[in-house]
C-alpha cells in the first residue's frame, strides 16, 4: 500500500492525512456504487445515491432492502434515494473509515 510506503520512508502519518487517505479510499468505493454525498455525523451515516444509477442497478436497491428488513430500526431509505444508518454508538475519527467501508461491503452486490 502506498500508505505503509510513505510511513516506512517518512515515519508516522500525522492524523489529517491518514484521515484524507481514508476520505479518498471511500470516495472511489462510492462512486463505483452510484453515491452523490456521504456525511457521516455522530449518530448517524447518510448516503445519498444518484437516481439515474439506482435506476440502473437495481440490484443495490435489492441489497439495500435486505439491510433494511434485517434491522429495521438501524437503517432507512427515502423515496428520494437517501439511506441513513443509526449509529448505536458514536461515530469518531478513527472508526468513520470503517462503519463507513462495512456499509459499501454490504450493499456492494458483487
Amino acid at each position: 500500500h502506498a500508505t505503509e510506503e510513505i510511513s516506512d520512508q517518512f515515519g508516522r502519518l500525522p492524523n489529517e492525512l491518514e484521515n484524507l487517505i481514508k476520505v479518498l479510499k471511500l470516495r472511489i468505493i462510492f462512486s463505483a456504487l452510484g453515491v452523490k454525498s456521504l456525511t457521516i455525523l455522530k449518530n448517524k451515516t447518510n448516503i445519498v445515491f444518484s437516481e439515474e444509477f439506482i435506476e440502473q442497478k437495481r440490484e443495490i436497491i435489492e441489497s439495500l432492502v435486505q439491510l433494511i428488513t434485517r434491522s429495521p430500526n438501524k437503517y432507512q431509505l427515502s423515496q428520494d434515494y437517501k439511506f441513513s444508518c443509526l449509529n448505536s454508538k458514536p461515530n469518531e475519527s478513527g472508526n468513520f473509515f470503517q462503519q463507513a467501508k462495512d456499509i459499501a461491503d454490504s450493499i456492494n452486490p458483487c
